[in-house]
């Protein structure tokens, strides 16, 4: 085994510096998601005003876009008052928060509810 250290072909970064600069940064329009965009937009928007219970989930590979769009759907409503009063985020990573236990107590800790006896989270 060579003790070389790894480093990126020239044509990686050729490769990944396209792609960057066609894709934009934080909060650019993604391309052809506008539609999408847009409905998720409302649907937390609604949720918020109006307090529906309502579920997403964005399916995409990983590098699609989908946290990118989130933030950039969270930053514009973050500017309403309304919703901005109302909207409680809890971020959760599943590389981190494997499964439902471990889930709820970072959703626990996240809100402020950190009453927990053992394994047990209490929600007053």
């Amino acid at each position: 085994m060579s003790k070389r250290k790894w480093q990126p072909m020239p044509i990686m970064i050729m490769a990944q510096t396209i792609l960057r600069e066609r894709l934009g940064g934080f909060g650019a329009e993604m391309i052809n998601c506008s539609k999408q965009r847009e409905q998720l937009l409302e649907l937390i928007k609604c949720t918020a005003i109006t307090s529906e219970c309502n579920s997403a989930l964005l399916i995409g590979p990983r590098g699609s876009g989908k946290t990118t769009i989130l933030k950039s759907i969270l930053q514009e409503l973050d500017q309403i008052k309304e919703v901005k009063n109302n909207l409680l985020q809890v971020h959760l990573n599943g590389l981190v928060q494997r499964d439902d236990r471990t889930a709820l107590k970072e959703i626990a800790r996240q809100i402020n509810l950190e009453n927990t006896l053992g394994d047990h989270v209490f929600v007053g």
